[in-house]
């Protein structure tokens, strides 16, 4: 008798075991990424950058040039795990939207938030037309906003005005801006920015509100982005640069890596490194 109820209570432990890994399995991401945790994407020459906040929130900033994002997902994420709510593009060019399409094709994607700025070609038109066969928006940022995921946060410092109207030159100039933090880092995510827009957030934010312990460098670290007194005021411990490895642009640009360099800026690059991923 006393070794039937031994059995009894072994089972019984055993299935409260496997119940709780059943649960597990159900319920909580098993990919690659896990919350508070950002992956610069490697998708050779482009952006793409996947977070995943602490209360389960995927948010994809920027897709790469093509449909090689979705491979770069399918390292971060599970198979069964096909809901990221937020894609955001920064802007107009297309290594940061080409692979949007595939995206919206192969992922439940919740929202699509842009700067308001258009382009007239046949890439973006297929961008908006998937857009709206997905009920997916796009929703125009309005900045200063911050979006709260539980105990991290999404800010969005720009766009902070009507740019359509407004004609900024340069499409990189109109890139979406945003300071992700945690309870361990701020990560600053510009784009394509370049000198003007650099010099307006100076202009709009204090220092303590740029400053960011992990800066992803505007332009895959061109020399007309990441500029002194941009640099000095993010006042970054890591710098990323992400860019396709032997590049026809020369990404990233030996002034920029100075620059890092002369401040003891730790540099990691996508096209020497794969993806990079940092817990926030």
């Amino acid at each position: 008798m006393r070794m039937l109820k031994k059995k009894i209570i072994k089972w019984f432990i055993a299935g409260c075991v496997c119940a709780v890994l059943l649960l597990a399995y159900l319920f909580y991401p098993h990919g690659g990424l896990q919350k508070n945790q950002i992956a610069f994407l490697d998708v050779g020459q482009g952006d793409a950058t996947l977070i995943r906040y602490d209360d389960n929130t995927l948010m994809l900033v920027d897709c790469g040039p093509d449909a090689s994002v979705l491979r770069a997902l399918s390292r971060q994420l599970s198979s069964r795990e096909r809901r990221i709510a937020y894609v955001v593009v920064t802007h107009t060019d297309r290594d940061h939207f080409g692979g949007c399409v595939d995206v919206l094709k192969q992922y439940d994607v919740g929202q699509v938030i842009t700067s308001g700025r258009t382009a007239d070609d046949a890439w973006w038109k297929t961008f908006e037309e998937s857009i709206a066969q997905e009920n997916a928006g796009p929703f125009v940022m309005s900045a200063p906003v911050v979006w709260q995921f539980a105990s991290s946060s999404a800010f969005f410092l720009f766009p902070d005005r009507d740019i359509v109207r407004e004609n900024i030159k340069k499409d990189n100039d109109t890139s979406v801006i945003m300071q992700i933090a945690g309870v361990r880092e701020k990560i600053l995510l510009t784009g394509d920015a370049e000198l003007w827009l650099e010099n307006y957030l100076l202009s709009r934010y204090a220092s303590s509100t740029l400053r960011s312990s992990i800066l992803k460098a505007g332009h895959h670290g061109s020399k007309s982005s990441t500029s002194l007194p941009f640099l000095n005021a993010v006042s970054p411990r890591v710098g990323v640069i992400s860019a396709g490895k032997d590049n026809r642009y020369g990404h990233p640009h030996a002034r920029t890596l100075i620059h890092f360099q002369q401040r003891g800026i730790e540099i990691r690059r996508t096209d020497q490194e794969g993806d990079i991923v940092f817990d926030f």
